[in-house]
């Protein structure tokens, strides 16, 4: 009996050493501990660095008087402003003298013109003073004849006198019709302001001034400009090449950068306007900030692919807009084309 009792006072001691070894367990009342959410995981996508206005293309005129690059007026880097000439085709000399040889055509036939003109006006001038000149001979002859018949009364001159008289009279009579005549075909010829001669004349000069206009244009297309402020990025031609399908030369406004992402499709619910982005590379010194600017809407093959043999090749992605914010556009600037890693926050 008494080695019974001792068995079981054993047993309990080393129940209670366990439990004070192994500290004070939860008691059944007590509160539960709250359970900690997972953290979402945030979406993930490659993207490139870009100007936010786009890369331009600036690419050669089209026509047939295109040539060659005869000079380039920007260099890479350099910042060119609307409408600054960047560079020169090989056939703006040419045209250069087309442009002066349809000026002067059109100089000599304006002068053409303007003397035709004068002397039209000087011709109607010299009828009509013509006119007055045969009204007055024959009113003089008219006086003369009167005179002479009053004197052939009187018995002072005989008949072959007033006979001579009447024939004066006559012809200048006659040659009051005439004058009469022209100066009346003159003014039907200027009916209207149309003269048929001064018709020909003005579209004569018409057609000098539209090919003056034409080669002026030709001659301003051989002088490549940029349509907006922008940094040279990139020249794809150089002096005495024929520019090909790649342009002459890229512009980008890098006051402003985004990047392009592209997002996994499965991805997108994860996606809103506004969402803050991080974006990380190598390359960066720092990472860049922005937010999602806009959401695409078309569902293609991805572009950007990662310097991975086991990447994926054919995933379906949405293009996502990144605006960066003016700190990390200043840093993101000069490295247009770079391929960057965003990081989307997650969705609350």
């Amino acid at each position: 009996m008494n080695r019974l009792r001792m068995a079981v006072l054993a047993a309990t001691g080393v129940v209670l050493g366990l439990g004070l070894i192994q500290g004070p367990s939860a008691s059944v009342g007590g509160p539960a501990p709250t359970p900690t959410a997972p953290a979402v995981p945030s979406r993930v996508a490659l993207g490139r660095i870009e100007p936010a206005s786009d890369v331009i293309m600036l690419a050669a005129p089209q026509g047939s008087r295109t040539g060659r690059i005869a000079e380039l007026l920007v260099r890479e880097g350099d910042v060119a402003e609307a409408g600054q000439a960047v560079a020169l085709m090989d056939n703006v000399q040419v045209l250069v003298a087309q442009v002066r040889q349809a000026e002067v055509t059109l100089t000599q036939r304006e002068a053409r013109l303007a003397q035709r003109l004068v002397e039209l006006e000087a011709e109607e001038a010299s009828l009509a003073s013509a006119l007055e000149q045969e009204r007055a001979n024959r009113d003089r002859a008219k006086w003369e004849h009167e005179r002479m018949n009053r004197l052939r009364q009187g018995g002072v001159y005989r008949d072959t006198a007033l006979i001579d008289k009447r024939l004066a009279l006559d012809s200048a009579e006659q040659k009051v019709v005439a004058a009469e005549l022209a100066l009346a075909r003159a003014r039907v010829r200027d009916a209207e302001g149309r003269r048929l001669e001064e018709a020909v004349l003005r579209s004569e000069v018409e057609m000098a001034r539209a090919s003056a206009s034409q080669m002026q244009a030709e001659h301003e297309m051989a002088k490549l400009r940029a349509p907006s402020h922008g940094t040279v990025l990139r020249i794809n031609t150089r002096p005495g090449e024929v520019p090909g399908s790649d342009g002459i030369m890229l512009l980008g406004d890098l006051r402003r950068m985004r990047v392009r992402a592209e997002v996994f499709e499965t991805d997108l619910p994860g996606i809103r306007p506004g969402q803050p982005v991080q974006v990380a590379s190598r390359a960066l010194p720092q990472p860049l900030a922005g937010s999602v600017e806009a959401i695409g809407l078309r569902v293609a093959r991805q572009t950007i692919v990662r310097e991975d043999p086991a990447a994926t090749l054919d995933a379906r992605v949405v293009e996502v807009m990144v605006a960066l914010d003016a700190r990390s556009s200043a840093l993101a600037a000069g490295l247009t084309g770079l391929q960057v890693r965003a990081f989307f926050g997650a969705v609350p």
